[in-house]
C-alpha cells in the first residue's frame, strides 16, 4: 500500500479528531497551515508538510521547574 501524498479536509479532521468548523477556524487563525486549492471548492494539504507541522506541534515543550509543595523552608538563624 502506498502512502497518501495529499490529505483531504476529511482526512485532516479525522487525524486531528476535530470537526469541520474547528478546522476552518484553525486555518483562519493561522494555527494550522492553509490548504491548497484543487479545482473549485476542493482543498487539500500536502501530506509531508502536514506531518512536519504535526510533528513540531507534538514535540516536547520544555517545562519550567516545578515548585515544591508545602511550607517554604527558611534558613535557621544559628547565631544566637
Amino acid at each position: 500500500m502506498t502512502e497518501k501524498t495529499v490529505l483531504t479536509k476529511q482526512d485532516v479532521q479525522r487525524l486531528l479528531g476535530i470537526c469541520e468548523r474547528t478546522l476552518e477556524n484553525w486555518v483562519r487563525r493561522g494555527e494550522l497551515p492553509a490548504p491548497r486549492r484543487l479545482g473549485g471548492r476542493r482543498v487539500y494539504w500536502e501530506a509531508r508538510a502536514f506531518n512536519a507541522w504535526l510533528s513540531a506541534r507534538l514535540a516536547p515543550v520544555e517545562q519550567p521547574p516545578r515548585r515544591r509543595r508545602g511550607r517554604p523552608r527558611h534558613p535557621v538563624d544559628r547565631t544566637g
